[in-house]
């Protein structure tokens, strides 16, 4: 072997011990809440360094929460700055309603991951102009969110800025969380500014923008060095509300001189109904040089002050053409849309005609929207054209939901069937 070759191989296998090495040292810290504290372990993690009862941190730490632990938080804990992963095995995380306003969790320059953590009762400056997220707040980072729920915060459930790689949201519930009556900007419940986001089998549902901010239930933008790319699979946007544009989405895109960035959101078989706003796309805003694509997607039932019930696009893009069922009692609901040839327009008078209109437990991890078997959302897709062969619940797809002997995909996050499934899959 020349000198080249086995400087090159020593040079790997440093590389690969070192990687090695730096996974190996990160520390798994117990949160009892009483010897560790959650504050504490988070300073432990962040200084590596061992901080009232916690052990010291080291590297990507582990925080392990107690099963279905409770953890009344009267001051803020600390700003996050160190990659972290918190595995909440079913607790809660809440601010005390008597505290002064803070958010939850914090952070910048990370990569942060919440796996079965309910995160309540983070609220924003009552002051602030913005909704920065009263439940989580993260800057220049990276969010993975299983299997929590964001809810019952003041100020927006999650709040991302320029997300520096791949943030996922897999089978979580952003709801119930309030924008401020002072925020003229972001989201009661998902606002994420720059980035790639993808959504998975999630629901976001029943936030409310109080003051002049658009988009109830999620805000997109790009920023000034990221665009904005978010992927929306196998989830219910419901129930939303907002007095500006955009009850249940706004997506824009602004234009910077210097480094143009774009926003493109992408909806797949998922279901936007019962938004509302004041103003115009009670659905979806499309605003400014956005592009949203919409497949095999349910868009009916939401409501606006100047009747673009269902999405309004000014000055953006918006494809469909892939399946879809947007409007209601027919009408398309639509202002700078072009219905494709493959989608359609509900004959239903009204939304209960189509789906249950009450979000519940169907299966799965996420509350849903079942869908009535007589509407016109069942078997609608061909088979052959399904884009995924489970719905939001976990169920397969396709399934002969009209009983007329041939398989076929429901429209939207949920696929019907009157076969007892456990779990999602057949028992």
């Amino acid at each position: 072997m020349d000198k080249l070759s086995c400087f090159k191989q020593t040079a790997l296998i440093s590389a690969l011990m070192l990687e090695f090495a730096q996974v190996s040292q990160a520390a798994t810290i117990h949160v009892d809440g009483t010897n560790c504290t959650l504050h504490d372990a988070i300073v432990s993690a962040n200084s590596n360094a061992a901080t009232g009862g916690c052990v010291a941190g080291s590297g990507a730490d582990e925080l392990q929460l107690p099963v279905s632990g409770f953890f009344e938080l009267q001051s803020p804990l600390a700003y996050i700055t160190d990659h972290l992963t918190i595995h909440g095995n079913g607790s809660t995380i809440t601010r005390v309603d008597t505290a002064p306003a803070f958010s939850i969790l914090e952070g910048g320059f990370i990569d942060l991951t919440l796996n079965e953590t309910t995160i309540s009762g983070g609220q924003e400056l009552v002051s602030s102009s913005a909704n920065g997220g009263g439940g989580i707040s993260l800057v220049y980072g990276t969010l993975t969110l299983n299997d929590s729920l964001i809810t019952d915060n003041s100020g927006g459930g999650v709040y991302l800025y320029s997300s520096q790689s791949n943030s996922v949201i897999n089978h979580s519930v952003i709801a119930d969380n309030s924008g401020l009556a002072t925020a003229s900007r972001l989201s009661a419940g998902l606002t994420i500014i720059g980035g790639n986001l993808t959504i998975n089998r999630s629901t976001i549902a029943n936030n409310i923008n109080q003051g002049t901010a658009s988009g109830g239930g999620l805000y997109v933008r790009n920023s000034y060095f990221y665009g904005a790319d978010i992927q929306i699979n196998n989830s219910t946007i419901s129930g939303n509300s907002s007095l500006a544009g955009g009850g249940g989405l706004h997506i824009r895109e602004t234009y910077y001189y210097l480094v143009p960035t774009s926003t493109v959101v992408t909806l797949s078989q998922s279901t936007i109904v019962g938004n509302s706003t004041s103003q115009d796309g009670g659905g979806i805003f499309n605003d400014s040089d956005a592009h949203t694509v919409i497949s095999q997607s349910l868009i009916s039932g939401n409501s606006s002050g100047n009747l673009v019930n269902e999405i309004l696009n000014s000055g953006g893009t918006v494809t469909t053409n892939n399946f879809n069922l947007i409007g209601l009692n027919g009408q398309a609901g639509v202002v700078g849309v072009n219905i494709g040839a493959t989608d359609a327009i509900p004959v239903e008078a009204n939304l209960s005609g189509i789906i249950d209109i009450e979000l519940k437990n169907n299966g799965g991890l996420t509350p849903t929207h079942a869908l009535n078997q007589d509407g016109s959302a069942i078997d609608f897709i061909p088979e052959g054209n399904c884009q995924s062969n489970a719905d939001q619940t976990g169920k397969p797809r396709p399934l002969d939901g009209n009983g007329d002997g041939v398989l076929a995909c429901d429209v939207g996050a949920f696929e019907y069937s009157d076969v007892i499934f456990e779990d999602g899959f057949e028992g």
